[in-house]
């Protein structure tokens, strides 16, 4: 992560902020994708990998959020199996794990 200085924040500085262990942030930093062009210059960034994303969103419950990630589901531009499987991935209240499954349960097939 790059602060609003352009320096770099240590992996254990983005957990802390994040509120998540270390090993969390070592591996979604292994899906981050570099965000860098003409445009973007002399500054250039980090984006979370697709699913991730829609996970981030959905944890925080916002109405918008859910209409996003529908979307980026409908679109064929994220996979309902990977983001369940990135749900089980997050540490968060109980009651907010269920939340994320309750939701993602919709776009899967029955079982």
């Amino acid at each position: 992560m790059v602060t609003t200085s352009g320096g770099l924040l240590t992996t254990g500085q983005v957990a802390k902020l994040l509120g998540s262990s270390r090993q969390q942030v070592v591996n979604l930093r292994e899906r981050e994708f570099l965000v860098e062009s003409q445009s973007t210059r002399p500054g250039r960034g980090y984006t979370l990998e697709p699913h991730d994303c829609v996970v981030s969103k959905l944890t925080a419950g916002r109405e918008k959020h859910h209409a996003f990630a529908d979307a980026l589901i409908r679109a064929g531009l994220t996979e309902p199996a990977v983001v369940a499987e990135r749900i089980e991935m997050v540490d968060v209240h109980p009651l907010v794990l269920k939340r994320l499954r309750d939701w993602i349960a919709i776009y899967l097939p029955a079982t």
